[in-house]
């Protein structure tokens, strides 16, 4: 769904599937297995085209990747939208995030890797009705910026103020 190259060429991929196991010949794993009704991958490749690491995001419901931006150093950040109960994201504290509407509609997920393909973090936005974003830039001063829509009477947003958005 998404692509970006770093300064180097290496090439980061983003998408999503249906098949109960991923087959991505020469990663490791070279498989990925799927959680729930669609789930997300994250692929680098080297600039030589040399599989570099893997990644699968997913629970029982819909997860579909949305964008990707790289920052100055490397480390790539990923958003997306989930309408899973529970959004497993292997290799975080927490590892899961939690969807906190009635499960039919999707909230947002944005999360950061480093370049090696270490977790950082990942955080949830959301409320009520179908929220996803659009877009994400980084800017030179070090800042990322995320767009998207919320059909949500209030969204969530952890750690902002105002925490809350009504929607008019």
């Amino acid at each position: 769904v998404s692509m970006v190259l770093d300064s180097t060429g290496n090439l980061y991929l983003s998408g999503h599937y249906t098949s109960t196991t991923l087959n991505i010949p020469g990663f490791t794993p070279s498989t990925l297995a799927r959680v729930g009704g669609i789930d997300t991958f994250i692929l680098k490749y080297l600039a030589d085209g040399t599989p570099q690491w893997a990644k699968t995001i997913g629970g029982t419901g819909t997860d579909r990747p949305v964008s990707m931006v790289l920052d100055s150093t490397g480390n790539l950040y990923l958003s997306g939208h989930y309408g899973s109960s529970i959004l497993n994201i292997p290799g975080f504290t927490p590892d899961i995030l939690i969807n906190n509407n009635d499960f039919t509609s999707a909230d947002m997920f944005i999360s950061k890797y480093s370049s090696n393909g270490t977790p950082q973090w990942a955080k949830y936005i959301g409320g009520t009705g179908t929220d996803r974003p659009v877009s994400m830039v980084w800017d030179s001063a070090g800042n990322l910026y995320v767009s998207g829509y919320y059909e949500s009477t209030i969204l969530n947003i952890p750690g902002f103020t105002p925490s809350t958005l009504a929607r008019v």
